[in-house]
């Protein structure tokens, strides 16, 4: 379990949990942990990849994160679905690594909106391959 208080930490810059066993369901209870995150005004690092985290999908509150944040590491999470749009909120991505995973449909066109596209550093695996509309 991932405790939501991590969002208290207003100046919390960095927050590496990759590799710590976490598991659960990141689109029920622990989508709390994600959320609670917004709180956060100086996160430049998030990192939780290498977990079998997720069952579930990324919430379109994921656009509620510090436009500060630059590295977002989620690779190897299980997590499925579709890349929801609002990802784009963040335009000072530089790099994003949602890797081995089991999304699928198209890259969002909001993917446009980051400062550093397409220099960025965007790394994903798609069931159904497309490029940004």
């Amino acid at each position: 379990h991932i405790p939501v208080t991590l969002g208290n930490l207003r100046d919390l810059q960095v927050l590496d949990l990759a590799y710590n066993d976490f598991s659960g369901t990141l689109s029920s209870s622990d989508i709390n942990f994600l959320s609670s995150l917004a709180n956060c005004n100086d996160l430049r690092f998030l990192g939780f990849g290498g977990n079998p985290l997720v069952t579930g999908y990324l919430p379109a509150s994921i656009g509620n994160l510090s436009v500060s944040l630059q590295y977002f590491y989620v690779s190897g999470c299980n997590i499925g679905g579709s890349i929801p749009g609002e990802i784009g909120n963040l335009t000072n991505l530089v790099i994003l690594d949602l890797s081995r995973n089991n999304l699928v449909g198209s890259i969002p066109t909001t993917f446009t909106r980051l400062k550093t596209y397409p220099a960025a550093t965007l790394v994903f695996q798609l069931s159904k391959r497309a490029s940004p509309n």
